[in-house]
Formats: structure tokens, sequence, C-alpha cells
């Protein structure tokens, strides 16, 4: 779950469309919690009222309090009570800076499905990307994240909470129906990104000769466009971070420093990788026509 950043009150006719376009259009069409890349539907959380029907009554006092959520997040958030607003951690709020979650993979988790009587139909060792949290943060801000990934059950409600034995055990119904996608397309995106990595490295490799630094922009283009078209773009931070060393970071985005704190290189990391704004002068100049990436001298 990626820090948000809330754009001061619009002045707009309030109403439930409204409100959901201007979300989309101010901080992204991405789930708030899962960041699921919302493309059919999407729906209003209210921290005060909890999901939102599409005939609630809102007005602009209400703007502070709403958040775009997709259909697993909404359902798994069905039984929210609005009194305990103080027990989770918000994307919005101040403490969603300290990047308190991170995004595990974790091979060899057993994946069950069972019939209605607990039979066993499907057993299978698989991998799946889990929202876990940063431990070496404050104590309450680690509560809260995990508070928030229990509410929107954010690695499935079929997850066991085990990361030393973790398992999904999912009903039968449920998999032919396949009423919980988000696990599955944050491995999908965690794969991708993992090329998208192998892709930045051999393109910070041409740095050496004149015209790297548009290689380096133009890899960083197409990363940006299959991130907008995927979502989930915490997972994709996680993997880059995974695959390319500290050095390599460096030359790629050049505010990272050696003795950059992890927060500031995650804020880095994604602001780079999520640039919704086709006016933000990085992304006008990465989509400038360049001849092509530079031929790489051969080692002497």
């Amino acid at each position: 779950m990626k820090p948000i950043t809330r754009p001061e009150e619009p002045e707009i006719e309030p109403s439930y469309t409204t409100f959901v376009v201007t979300l989309f259009n101010t901080v992204g069409p991405y789930c708030s919690f899962c960041e699921k890349k919302l493309n059919y539907q999407a729906y209003l959380f209210h921290k005060l009222r909890g999901n939102l029907e599409r005939d609630a009554h809102l007005t602009l006092d209400d703007w502070d309090n709403l958040l775009l959520i997709c259909g697993e997040c909404r359902e798994s958030a069905k039984d929210y009570n609005p009194q305990q607003l103080n027990l989770y951690l918000w994307p919005d709020s101040k403490m969603a800076l300290s990047y308190p979650f991170c995004y595990v993979k974790r091979d060899n988790v057993t994946y069950r499905v069972v019939d209605a009587e607990g039979n066993l139909f499907k057993e299978e060792q698989r991998t799946f990307v889990f929202v876990e949290t940063n431990n070496d943060i404050e104590s309450n801000i680690v509560q809260a994240a995990n508070n928030t990934i229990n509410l929107f059950k954010l690695n499935s409600k079929y997850y066991n909470n085990n990361p030393d034995n973790p398992q999904i055990i999912i009903p039968y119904q449920d998999f032919i129906e396949v009423s919980e996608l988000r696990l599955e397309q944050r491995y999908e995106a965690y794969q991708a990104a993992t090329k998208a990595a192998g892709r930045l490295q051999r393109a910070a490799a041409t740095l050496v000769v004149t015209g790297g630094r548009e290689f380096v922009d133009n890899s960083l283009t197409l990363t940006n466009e299959i991130i907008e078209s995927m979502g989930y773009v915490s997972t994709w931070k996680a993997a880059i971070l995974a695959n390319l060393d500290r050095e390599t970071l460096g030359k790629i985005f050049p505010s990272i420093i050696n003795d950059s704190k992890r927060k500031d290189i995650e804020a880095e990391v994604e602001e780079e990788l999520l640039l919704e704004d086709d006016e933000h002068p990085t992304k006008k100049k990465r989509k400038e026509i360049w001849p092509g990436p530079p031929i790489v001298p051969p080692a002497q």
C-alpha cells in the first residue's frame, strides 16, 4: 500500500461518480489498499462510514475521508467499524510515509482446493508475493499496518497468516468462480518487474557512452507504461529493489546516494516508477523520440 498525497478539496458538484472520477484523475486509477488497477469497477470507501453505496449522499466535507477501493478489498472490509478508525494505517496518513509495508516473494506455498466436506480436490506448491510489515519502525505503526493488512485481507481471506509455513486453502466453489485475483496478479506484477529490472541493469551499463542516459530513460518509460497497465506499484518497487544493487540504483535514479535511508530510496524509486502525470517534466523528456540504444564498447 503506497502513500497517497491527497489534493486540496476539489471544486466539483459532489456525488459518488464525481468523487470517483476526481480520485482517478488525482491519485490514480488504483485501489488505495491493494493497488490493483481499477479497469472495470471502482468503489468508494469512507473512513468514517465504511463501504459506500452508489446512491450515498456525499458533500465536499467528505473529501478528506474518501478512498478508491476494488471489489475484493471492499468485500473484505464489509464489517469495518468506523469507531475503530485509529486502529488502522491509512494510505493518506503521515504514518504511511514511513513505508511500513514490505512485499515478500515466498516460494513453496502450499495451495489447496477443498470441497464443501473438506475433501482435497487439488494441491500444489506455488509462489506468491505477500504483504508484510517492516519491523524496523515504531511498534505502533507496525501494529496499525498489520491491522490494515488483516482488515482488507491483502493476502486473501484464504491465507493462514503463517510466514514460516504459508498455506492458501480455498473452497472449490470460490476456486471455480475465481473470486480472488489479487495474489495471482501481484505475483504476475513481480515477475514483470523482475524482467524490467534486468532491462534496467543492461541499460545502466550504457551510461559509460554518449546517449546512455537516454537509453536508461527509455527503459524507465517502458516500465512506467507497463506499471500503469498492471498496477501493484509497491510490488514492482520491491522486485526492482531486490534485483538491483545500490550502485546500479544510484546510476538509474541519481537522487539515490550511498547513505540514503530505506524510506528515501523507496520514495524515489516509487516516484520514478509511477509517473501518472503526462505533463511531468521527467515523463515528457522520456517520451522524446531518440535514435535508439547506444552500442556499449567492449571491456578493455
